[in-house]
C-alpha cells in the first residue's frame, strides 16, 4: 500500500502507524508534506518504507512546529534534502547525504543553547524516546519503599547521526533517584532499541498523579542539544475507602431515590439498623482503583452502598474524576456537591471539579439491581502538580478525621434530654442537610423546598412539608430555625395531624386545619400561636420571637395531654388538652412567608420506634 503526495496541516499527528504493523509490511510513504504538525509520522522509525529525504523533511517540519522559530540555515538544508529526494532511496550515498543534512541542522540548532522541547529532538533526528508503558504509573501506584525502575527505549533511523544520550529524571530526593549511564545511540537498522533504566525507591504510601521533569542531553559529532519534557507518574487510583452497606434499595430504580442515614449525617462511628441487621462502617485498602462491592459487602441485588474517600490538596487544584461503573447506578459527590450520576450499568464517565485546600470528601452512592456490583475510580489533575500536592488519606486514618465525624459528637437521646417530660426519647430521624437530597422521607405538599448550603430552605409560597413515616405520640422534634426575611409577619410552625390532613390549613378568614399547630411567629401580630384544629388556643407575646438572620433552637413536644414549644431553652408555648386528639401520626413543617431555613433536625419517639 502506498500513501503518497498528501499535504497535512495543523494537526497533532500526520500519519499514524498503528503499533500492530510489523516492520517492512509493504507500506510505502512517498512525497508527503506537513505543516504545523507536531508528529508528522508516528512512531518515527522502522514502521514503513520511505525515502530518507522524505522522512528528514517531515522531521524538520515537525521540529519547526515544536520550536516555533527555526535557524536560518535550515532553508538551505531543506533545499539539499529536496535535491536528495531525486536520488535512489536505498543507496549509501543518499543515506549519508541525509545524515549530513540532519547533522548540520542539529549543529545550527545547537548555536542557541536553550533547552528544547523533546518533540523537537524526536522529530528532527527521527529518534524514538519512548518510556515503558504504565511503568511510571505502577512505580507510584505500587509504592512500597523498595527499589524499582522505569525504562526508556530509544532507537534512531539509519540516516540519523550518531549521538551519545544522557537521561535524568528529576525525582524528589527521598525517592533516591539513580540516573542511568550515558549510552551511544548509533544509526539504526536491524539493531534493537537501547534501554535506559532509571532507578528509584519510592516511599511507601506515595500517591497521586504528577509530572516530573526529564532532562535529555544529546551529544553529536560537533554539537550538543539539551531537551526536556515532563513525564507523568502515578495513576491517581482511588483505593483507600470507608464502606457501609448494603442498605435496602427502596425505590428499585436505576438511582436510589431514598436517602439512607449516611447521606443525612456522615459519621463513620455510626451503626445503622436495617431489616438485615446492624450495619457499621468498615475500611478497605485496595491494590488499584477497582472497588468490588460484592467481595467487600456481599451480593448487591436490590442494595445500596456508600463508599467514602478523602483527598488532601495543598491548594485549589482542578481535577477530573474518571469512573467506570459496573453496578446499576452511581452518584458521585465531592465536598457534598454532586458532580456525576448515571442510572445504568457498564458505563464510563468523566466529570471535573476543583479540590479545595485541605481535606476533600469524596462519596460514591452505589445502587444495584444485580448481585455483582462495583466500580473503578481515579483522578487526573488538570494542571501541573508535584508529589505531595495531592495525597489520598489511608483507609486506616479515615475514622479519625474530623471531616468524617459529626460536629458535637453522637446525637444525644434518652431520658436526659432537656424538657424530656419523663420520656426515654429514642432517635427516629436526623438530618443536618449538608447533602443535597431530601429523598423519600419527605413529601412536599405545597411551596418549594430545597436543600442548599447546609440547610433545608422553604423559598416560595405557603410551604408545607410532611414527614413520610408514621409517628404516633409521644413525639419530639428539635431543629435550628433561621428566618431570612426582614418582616415580622411570619409563620414558622410544626403541625401534628392524622394521616393525609397536614395540608389545607387556613389561619385567617374562614380558618381551617387539623390536629395541633405550634407556630414560632405569626402573620399579623408579633406573637407565637398554638392552635387546636381550626382555632387558636394559646397566643403568647411574652415568649421569644424569630429574629431575621439569627439561628434559634426550637423543641416541639407532643406528650399527651400536652403540646409544648421551647425556643432557646425557654418555654414559648404550652397547652394541656383534656380531650387529646386521636389518630395523630403525621409531622409537618409549615412556613409563610418565605424564605426561611431549617437545619440540625432531630425527630424522637417515646414509643420505642427508633429506626
Amino acid at each position: 500500500m502506498v500513501v503518497d503526495h498528501n499535504t497535512i496541516r495543523n494537526s497533532r499527528t500526520g500519519i499514524q502507524l498503528d503499533g500492530w504493523l510489523p516492520e517492512a509490511t509493504g507500506l510505502v510513504l512517498w512525497r508527503n508534506e506537513t505543516s504545523g504538525v507536531e508528529r508528522p509520522v508516528w512512531p518515527p522509525v522502522n514502521r514503513a518504507v520511505a525515502h530518507p529525504a522524505d522522512q528528514a523533511l517531515l522531521g524538520l517540519s515537525g521540529a519547526e512546529k515544536a520550536l516555533g522559530a527555526i535557524p536560518a540555515q535550515w532553508q538551505a538544508i531543506r533545499k539539499r534534502l529536496s535535491d536528495l529526494q531525486r536520488q535512489e532511496p536505498f543507496s549509501e550515498h543518499t543515506r549519508l547525504g541525509v545524515r549530513a543534512c540532519l547533522n548540520d541542522a542539529a549543529k545550527a540548532l545547537a548555536e542557541n543553547p536553550a533547552v528544547l522541547p523533546v518533540e523537537a529532538v524526536r522529530s528532527l533526528l527521527g529518534q524514538t524516546l519512548a518510556w515503558e508503558a504504565y511503568g511510571p504509573q505502577r512505580l507510584v501506584d505500587n509504592a512500597s519503599g523498595k527499589p524499582g525502575a522505569v525504562d526508556l527505549y530509544t532507537q534512531s533511523p539509519p540516516w540519523a547521526p550518531e549521538v551519545e544520550l544522557t537521561v535524568e529524571v528529576q525525582a524528589p530526593a527521598e525517592w533516591q533517584p539513580q540516573a542511568p549511564p550515558a549510552q551511544t545511540v548509533p544509526p539504526g537498522g536491524e539493531a534493537p532499541a537501547l534501554r535506559f533504566r532509571s532507578g528509584f525507591t519510592v516511599p511507601e504510601g506515595t500517591w497521586g498523579v504528577f509530572r516530573l521533569p526529564v532532562n535529555y542531553t544529546l551529544q553529536g559529532p560537533d554539537w550538543q542539544l539539551r531537551a526536556s519534557e515532563r513525564l507523568a507518574f502515578g495513576g491517581g487510583a482511588l483505593k483507600e475507602w470507608a464502606l457501609v452497606g448494603p442498605f435496602p434499595h427502596l425505590s428499585k430504580a436505576g438511582i436510589e431515590k431514598a436517602v439512607h442515614p449516611p447521606e443525612r449525617k456522615l459519621d463513620l462511628s455510626a451503626t445503622y439498623d436495617t431489616p438485615a441487621g446492624a450495619l457499621a462502617w468498615k475500611t478497605y485498602s485496595g491494590k488499584d482503583g477497582r472497588l468490588d462491592l460484592k467481595a467487600q459487602l456481599g451480593e448487591g441485588k436490590l442494595a445500596v452502598a456508600y463508599a467514602v474517600a478523602v483527598i488532601r490538596a495543598a491548594r485549589e487544584i482542578p481535577v477530573t474524576f474518571n469512573v467506570y461503573n459496573s453496578a446499576t447506578g452511581l452518584t458521585l459527590y465531592v465536598n457534598r456537591q454532586q458532580i456525576m450520576e448515571n442510572g445504568r450499568r457498564w458505563w464510563e464517565k468523566r466529570a471535573s471539579t476543583v479540590l479545595q485546600p485541605g481535606e476533600n470528601v469524596v462519596m460514591f452512592i452505589v445502587t444495584s439491581l444485580e448481585p455483582d456490583w462495583g466500580f473503578n475510580a481515579s483522578i487526573d489533575p488538570l494542571e501541573e502538580v508535584a508529589p505531595g500536592d495531592l495525597t489520598l488519606v489511608p483507609a486506616a486514618e479515615l475514622p479519625t478525621l474530623k471531616v468524617l465525624q459529626p460536629a458535637g459528637g453522637p446525637t444525644p437521646q434518652g431520658a436526659d434530654l432537656p424538657f424530656a417530660a419523663g420520656q426515654d426519647w429514642r432517635l427516629v430521624y436526623e438530618n443536618d442537610f449538608t447533602w443535597p437530597r431530601l429523598g423519600l422521607d419527605w413529601e412536599v405538599l405545597d411551596g418549594g423546598w430545597v436543600v442548599t448550603e447546609g440547610a433545608l430552605r422553604a423559598d416560595s409560597g405557603w410551604a408545607t412539608l410532611a414527614f413520610n413515616q408514621e409517628l404516633p405520640p409521644p413525639l419530639r422534634v428539635e431543629y435550628d430555625l433561621r428566618p431570612l426575611q426582614n418582616n415580622y409577619r411570619r409563620v414558622m410552625a410544626v403541625g401534628y395531624t392524622p394521616p393525609g390532613e397536614a395540608a389545607g390549613r387556613r389561619l385567617w378568614g374562614a380558618t381551617a386545619g387539623s390536629g395541633y399547630f405550634l407556630s414560632f411567629g405569626w402573620h399579623d401580630d408579633k406573637a407565637n400561636h398554638l392552635w387546636r384544629q381550626e382555632k387558636a388556643v394559646v397566643v403568647s407575646k411574652e415568649s421569644p420571637y424569630p429574629e431575621e438572620g439569627k439561628w434559634q433552637h426550637v423543641i416541639v413536644q407532643f406528650v399527651p395531654p400536652k403540646a409544648e414549644m421551647y425556643v432557646e431553652g425557654k418555654l414559648a408555648l404550652a397547652f394541656e388538652d383534656p380531650e387529646w386528639l386521636p389518630n395523630l401520626n403525621t409531622l409537618a413543617f409549615l412556613l409563610w412567608p418565605t424564605p426561611a431555613e431549617i437545619t440540625n433536625l432531630r425527630i424522637y419517639s417515646g414509643a420505642g420506634q427508633a429506626r
